[in-house]
């Protein structure tokens, strides 16, 4: 398969060429062995096993190498699975068209061999001696992995699908810092689902500030949960560092390079000089919302999230931060920008114009004409 080839059919199967192209730029960045440690238990191997190979296969042809977690059972049904008898001695390597290397978890030099199956073109394939292991003894596996490999993505492969609404549809985050909404959902997850919410809530807790973000998913599902804002599967994280600052305490090059990142323009200079009042920031320079003073209350500037903090929901805690400390706010937004969907959903009320709509949250009626007339003669932040 040639380079378009290739291309094509990963836009295929992820069905957003934009997201797709800035996932696989931020991973592509990171350490070869710490893009993400995949888990597959022999369920879900024996269920949708050929869909996971293929995905498998596709991400190595992308320089991709997740590593692939299995435990003893899953090298024995490949070698029936695909008629090929194979001795899985320390080191030896499956069928070469599988491109998978069996690495034994045992092995105090699984790491090195991780790396090197890497140097090889090959992905990783650790398994863990034994062939039935309990939730527990599996927490600690990753644990370990998480310390000595430095994984920021864990992706847990389920052969059904987990974390359902009331619709039927997939939940597609669960936020450790909403607690008393994960509380209220627990009741109607299955006893599966609720060990899952509680082991993952440990491994993210864990104090080695590497691992960010573990999902749930189907194989089927593995290049959507990869590659895209929405994904297709169930995103767990803890709260993200939302804080309320003024500009003196601002890193300007941060803030404009997030602020260039999400609009995709040049900013002004003179708009990082003039009269903010606060930021809405997350601490790693994600996403903020810069509120400016005005005579008619509190303006939002600028709501800014980058391309894959969306996907990990840092704007909707921007938001709510937002919110909570601001009961007043006003905002303009460009008829044709993306967002406007969600902001008709959020906001108290709106009004079209040619070039504008400007929404408000909390405002009196009586002043909703002179935010209207006082919006539409704001200067342009960036460049056109």
């Amino acid at each position: 398969m040639n380079k378009k080839e290739l291309l094509y059919r990963f836009f295929e199967i992820t069905g957003n060429d934009k997201d797709s192209l800035v996932y696989l730029r931020n991973f592509r960045k990171q350490s070869p062995e710490s893009f993400a440690l995949i888990y597959c238990d022999p369920q879900s191997f024996i269920e949708t096993g050929e869909s996971l190979l293929f995905n498998l296969k596709l991400l190595l042809q992308l320089e991709l190498f997740p590593i692939l977690l299995v435990n003893n059972s899953i090298p024995d049904y490949i070698k029936l699975f695909y008629g090929k008898l194979v001795n899985f001695d320390e080191g030896e390597n499956l069928p070469n068209f599988l491109n998978l290397a069996y690495i034994e978890f045992k092995n105090d030099k699984y790491f090195e061999n991780i790396k090197l199956s890497i140097s090889n073109n090959k992905i990783p394939m650790l398994v863990i001696p034994e062939e039935n292991i309990d939730e527990d003894k599996l927490t600690e596996i990753l644990k370990e992995l998480i310390e000595v490999i430095k994984f920021r993505k864990i992706v847990y492969l389920s052969p059904e699908r987990l974390f359902l609404n009331e619709n039927g549809n997939t939940i597609s985050l669960i936020n450790y810092n909403q607690e008393s909404d994960i509380e209220l959902k627990m009741k109607n997850y299955s006893s599966k689902e609720q060990n899952l919410v509680r082991k993952i809530r440990y491994l993210l807790t864990l104090k080695n500030e590497i691992l960010r973000s573990v999902s749930v998913t189907t194989p089927i599902s593995l290049f959507k949960e990869l590659f895209t804002v929405k994904g297709s599967g169930t995103f767990f994280k803890l709260g993200s560092e939302i804080k309320k600052i003024k500009p003196r305490n601002v890193d300007k090059e941060k803030l404009r390079n997030l602020l260039e990142i999400s609009f995709q323009k040049k900013v002004r200079e003179e708009f990082l000089e003039s009269n903010l009042q606060y930021l809405i920031l997350e601490s790693e320079y994600r996403g903020a919302a810069i509120i400016k003073k005005t005579k008619l209350g509190s303006l939002l500037s600028k709501f800014a999230v980058d391309e894959i903090a969306r996907g990990e929901g840092i704007g909707r805690e921007i938001w709510d931060k937002m919110k909570q400390e601001f009961p007043t706010i006003f905002w303009r937004a460009k008829k044709d920008n993306p967002i406007n969907k969600w902001y008709h959903k959020e906001c108290d009320g709106l009004v079209k114009q040619e070039e504008w709509n400007i929404y408000w949250i909390g405002l009196p009626f009586k002043n909703i004409e002179k935010v209207v007339t006082f919006l539409n003669k704001l200067p342009a932040d960036f460049y056109e």
